[in-house]
């Protein structure tokens, strides 16, 4: 099971699907984070939601704060954020340049042999995913905060090396692990009394907020790198627009006599 679901995460990383499957699967003595498991919708972030994972983050000055601002603003996918280098990003023109994605890879001796793992800065696997993103001028205290951590960061220890020039490290400058991302939001939507819904949620929150406001389909996709006419958004947009259809309709209803 837990080879399945690593897999299965994979899939979501890669927008091949929207849930993981496995989550249904009930295990003696294992947690079931979702309230609708059995469901095959996602439960995205309300907006207020949304709002407080954010101001609870700044507040505590995690270091996952501004990943999750940029999960939710622009439905980045996590290993984008993590890749995102200060040289992708044009604060002049307001433009980030999405070109690389952090990954977890298998490592292999001479011969062949599983030597371990570790994470690599990859080109996207798509050409959909390769793309650039104008953004608002809202995001200037975001980078600010951004850039300070960096600075502190260097200040506190010799050992700091940024060799990437990332955007988001760990205090030695090396990229953010993803399970430290985890770890983090997990307590922080534990610290908030929130269902928990893994970080990518954050994606899908974004894509839902984006049809509910009546953003066209394919400027999401143009934002958030999926190709026209991806299953995953249009699955979205579908659910989004029948729902508005029954409200709609509410108001034209005709009681019979």
């Amino acid at each position: 099971l837990p080879i399945l679901k690593r897999f299965f995460n994979y899939e979501i990383e890669t927008d091949v699907i929207i849930k993981n499957p496995c989550l249904s699967i009930k295990v003696p003595g294992q947690i079931n984070y979702l309230k609708e498991k059995n469901s095959n919708e996602v439960l995205v972030f309300t907006r207020d939601e949304r709002d407080l994972i954010i101001e609870y983050l700044y507040r505590t000055n995690n270091r996952i704060a501004s990943i999750a601002y940029l999960g939710f603003s622009l439905g980045m996918r996590e290993g984008e954020i993590l890749a995102l280098s200060w040289d992708d990003i044009n604060q002049d023109s307001c433009v980030i340049n999405i070109k690389s994605s952090l990954r977890y890879t298998k490592d292999f001796d001479e011969v062949g042999n599983k030597i371990g793992g570790s994470m690599k800065l990859t080109i996207p696997k798509t050409m959909s995913s390769v793309r650039e993103i104008e953004y608002t001028e809202s995001f200037k205290d975001m980078w600010k905060r951004a850039k300070t951590q960096n600075v502190k960061d260097a200040l506190v220890g010799t050992s700091f090396n940024n060799k990437y020039n990332l955007v988001f490290t760990n205090a030695l400058g090396d990229p953010v692990n993803k399970r430290y991302v985890i770890r983090q939001w997990e307590k922080a939507l534990g610290d908030l009394k929130l269902f928990y819904r893994p970080f990518h949620t954050t994606r899908h929150t974004f894509v839902t907020h984006m049809a509910i406001d009546g953003v066209p389909e394919s400027i999401t996709q143009a934002i958030i790198g999926h190709k026209k006419g991806s299953e995953v958004t249009h699955k979205i947009y579908t659910h989004i627009n029948r729902e508005s259809t029954k409200k709609v309709l509410e108001n034209y209803k005709i009681n019979v006599p």
